[in-house]
């Protein structure tokens, strides 16, 4: 080992020992390592914010998406209810039509003009209430699926 530090003690490149040449070069590489070291904790930091934001707007995607779901189903519950409604009356209106249909000759009669004009005011009625072509009011109108009209509840 001694014959070693000699060696590197009585070398040298113009003028310059080695000890001081590897000494200075330790330096420098101590100092580029500490430079790096800086450099990754301030990555480190701009990503650790990075990650922060994108959590953020994750749990916002997610209240969202909670919404988005909230209004489908209520959605589907309005539509399944409407459909059951419809189809009980579809059902009523089979059972008047077939029972009209299916009466016998001796029902069939003179109808009183009272009950006529009660009748055809009623049929007017019906047929305004339900919009144009007997549609339910807002029927064919397009329903806002925005994200704002889905945080808000529909």
């Amino acid at each position: 080992m001694k014959a070693i530090a000699e060696m590197l003690g009585g070398v040298a490149f113009g003028g310059v020992p080695l000890r001081l040449i590897l000494i200075g070069l330790a330096a420098v590489a101590a100092l580029g390592l500490w430079l790096y070291v800086g450099h990754l904790q301030d990555e480190n930091n701009r990503l650790r914010g990075d990650l922060a934001v994108a959590l953020d707007a994750a749990e916002q995607n997610v209240k969202a998406l909670a919404a988005a779901n909230r209004h489908t189903v209520s959605v589907i519950n309005a539509l399944t209810a409407e459909r059951d409604a419809f189809a009980a009356r579809v059902k009523q209106l089979t059972k008047i039509r077939s029972e009209v249909n299916h009466a016998p000759q001796s029902d069939d009669g003179p109808v009183a003009p009272v009950l006529a004009r009660v009748l055809d005011s009623l049929r007017n009625a019906k047929a305004g209430a339900g919009g144009e072509g007997g549609k339910a009011p807002g029927a064919g109108q397009p329903v806002d699926l925005s994200v704002d009209a889905l945080a808000a509840g529909g």
